[in-house]
This record gives C-alpha cells, structure tokens and sequence, in this order.
C-alpha cells in the first residue's frame, strides 16, 4: 500500500515538471527501510530532503522513548486491559466498543511504532504526526476521526486523488481509494463506503445547522481567533450541548463500525461478506438507521 501510494505521489508531483527522479533516487524511496514495513507514506521531497538538512533536533532520542513507550500502552490495552474491563458476558453494545476499542488501539500500537522508526530514520519531528488517539476515542466529528487516524494518508488523498473532484465525488473516490489500497474486500469496503457517507451527511448537515444558527457546530472546528460566528462554546451552553451530542452519536458509529474488526479466528484467513452481514444485523444495523434519519433531517432542512 505504502509503494503504491509513493508511486502515484511520484507521477502525480512530477507529471507537470517533467522531472523524473533518477532510478537510485525512486528505488531509494519506493525501498525506504523506515517506511516499508509500518508506514507511513512520505513525500519524495521529504525523502531527499534528509540527505542534504540535518532534520533532528536535540530530543529526538526521548520523543523515541516516548513514542515507543506509547505504542506498548496502546498495546497492552488493546490485547489486555479492555479484555479484562469489558467481560463477554456484557450489553451487546459494550462489546461492540470493546471490539472498535481493541481495533483502535491496535492502529496506534502500529502508527506510533512507526513514528519511532520514522526518528530513528533521521526524519523531523514534524513528520512523526501519523495519528491522534485522544481526538479519534473524544471526537468533534466523523470528519476529524477520519482526518486524525492516518494524517500522512489523509494528507496524500487530499493532494494526490481528489484535487479536480466536487464533494460527493470527492468523498467517493478518497474512500474507494483507500478501500483499494487497502486491498479490496467486502468487509473494509461497507465500512469505508459506510464512512464515507456518514461524513459526508454529517459534513452536510452540520454545516446547514451552523448556517441557520450562526452558531460553531459545524464539523470542522472553527480556530478561536478566527472564528466568525455569533454563537460558540464560550457564550452559549446549547452549543457545547450539541457539539457533545454530535461527539456522542460519533462514538456510537465508530462502535457499530469497528466491531467488523473483532478477535474472532476469521482475522487470520480474511472475513467474509456473511461475517459482516451478521455482525451489523445483531445490532439491527442501528447506525445505518441513523444516518438515514439524519440525511431525511438535511434533506428536509436544505
């Protein structure tokens, strides 16, 4: 997936210029010990840039303890610690967040690994960012969860993939295109497609709402200085209100969703269209159902 995504940058970012890298250069980054194993994907600039600046600062060493440290965290609580919380013999809800949750936590285990090797490859601090739990498990949105859970990917589906594209059909091809990167099964692609719409009605929707009020509630979070509208978290409490129910219901999806990614021996050999069929139906494919209320809401509304 990290090759095939460092070849489309490369013909994309050198298309316009005519500027071929030499084949040492495009061997040298397509084979990148730091990125090939973990990720993430990097940009050729960034590549080359290191053998010229001298990127590390004088803490790098302790920001790879601290990242390695991290990613044992993550790890101990995904296969150990939400295990021993949350029993088998739970609300059926319950398990499904202890599914999502041990899912998660296994992403960050790798992605902060893979900050670590990043370091330790001699790239800048400013490129170990590839995800940010506390904004994934406390989310504003859907939008941000999907913007914080790979920000390297996020980035290169933004730049790479979808620049001449409207919003639906923007939204369509980032997630067909991860689908396909990540290679193409029934199971990734209803929860990614599944994704792609719910950010979609819930960038719609919100942004009507935060229209129609003036208020901050749009998906995006405004930045304080600069946010325009007359009704926000520091003067209004029913914006804070509904800002942490939207956080809620994204809670709720990530729960129904993630549960596809569970412990069961299926993992080993790949899951099938029944398991995820079966999966969604023990919940009454609740959060479907949602969605489908909120687009009649926006549709409605607009």
């Amino acid at each position: 997936m990290t090759v095939a995504m460092k070849t489309i940058s490369v013909g994309i970012d050198k298309s316009d210029i005519n500027d071929l890298p030499n084949i040492y250069a495009y061997m040298g980054y397509m084979f990148c010990s730091v990125t090939c194993l973990f990720g993430p994907w990097i940009s050729f600039k960034d590549y080359i840039s290191i053998r010229h600046v001298a990127n590390q600062d004088k803490w790098w060493i302790l920001y790879i303890i601290q990242y390695a440290l991290l990613s044992f965290l993550f790890l101990s609580i995904s296969n150990c610690w939400a295990q021993w919380i949350i029993n088998d013999t739970s609300w059926k809800w319950l398990l499904a967040y202890k599914d999502a949750l041990s899912f998660r936590m296994s992403h960050y285990f790798i992605s902060y690994i893979a900050s670590s090797l990043l370091l330790l490859g001699g790239f800048p601090f400013a490129l170990s960012t590839i995800v940010k739990p506390l904004q994934i498990e406390l989310p504003h949105s859907l939008v941000h969860v999907v913007i914080c859970w790979n920000v390297p990917m996020h980035f290169w589906l933004k730049t790479c993939t979808i620049k001449y594209l409207g919003k639906f059909g923007a939204v369509t091809m980032t997630y067909l295109t991860s689908a396909l990167l990540h290679g193409l099964n029934f199971q990734l692609a209803a929860v990614l497609l599944s994704l792609g719409f719910y950010t979609y009605i819930e960038f719609q929707l919100r942004s009507l709402l935060a229209n129609i009020f003036d208020a901050c509630i749009a998906s995006k979070k405004c930045i304080k200085a600069k946010c325009t509208h007359t009704y926000n978290t520091d003067n209004s409490w029913w914006v804070f209100l509904t800002n942490v129910m939207f956080s809620g219901l994204s809670i709720f999806h990530l729960a129904y969703l993630g549960l596809m990614f569970d412990t069961s021996e299926l993992q080993e050999t790949g899951y099938s269209y029944i398991h995820t069929i079966e999966k969604w139906s023990q919940l009454g494919f609740a959060s479907h159902w949602v969605v489908f209320a909120t687009y009649c809401i926006y549709f409605l509304m607009r």
